[in-house]
């Protein structure tokens, strides 16, 4: 399950993304919504969040405020930006760590946003999931090692005469 959070001071926005997120099969969503990036902040704040879907022009907080407190707070959140602005200045700060896509673009342009954030944390997590089976490993090896050492170095080495 993913949790989606979409930040947009526009109901309708809110409401068309999700309606058109709730069809989609393939992923099992939990969506939350929020009127503002204030609202959004108070939302992450109190439970984890997968992916943002947040809108850049807001009042009280922008989504590129928003953005720089989600990734101090929640690095590993995706972050996706649905702007009516063509104002590409934006693209330059997020483009490492973020999606941006115009609200005036076909919904399977958002849908594709959301695919390739989804596959990002699920490789993330494989990535989590392959370290932490290493250190692991590598735990055990250092513990075999020692109880080796440790047998050997006990054993009596004095050779008795004949």
């Amino acid at each position: 399950m993913y949790s989606i959070l979409i930040a947009d001071d526009e109901k309708l926005i809110r409401d068309d993304l999700c309606s058109l997120l709730a069809l989609q099969e393939e992923w099992e969503l939990d969506l939350v919504t929020a009127a503002s990036g204030m609202e959004a902040r108070a939302v992450f704040e109190k439970r984890k969040i997968d992916i943002i879907i947040t809108d850049i022009d807001m009042p009280c907080m922008s989504g590129l405020e928003l953005y720089d407190i989600v990734r101090e707070r929640w690095p590993h959140c995706k972050v996706i930006f649905l702007t009516g602005y063509a104002d590409f200045d934006y693209v330059y700060k997020v483009q490492k760590h973020a999606r941006y896509v115009l609200k005036a673009e076909d919904d399977e342009i958002i849908l594709e946003a959301l695919r390739e954030s989804v596959a990002e944390l699920e490789n993330d997590l494989l990535l989590e999931q392959f370290t932490d089976q290493y250190a692991e490993q590598k735990n055990q090896s250092v513990m075999h090692r020692r109880t080796f050492f440790s047998k050997i170095c006990s054993e009596d080495t004095t050779v008795s005469p004949d």
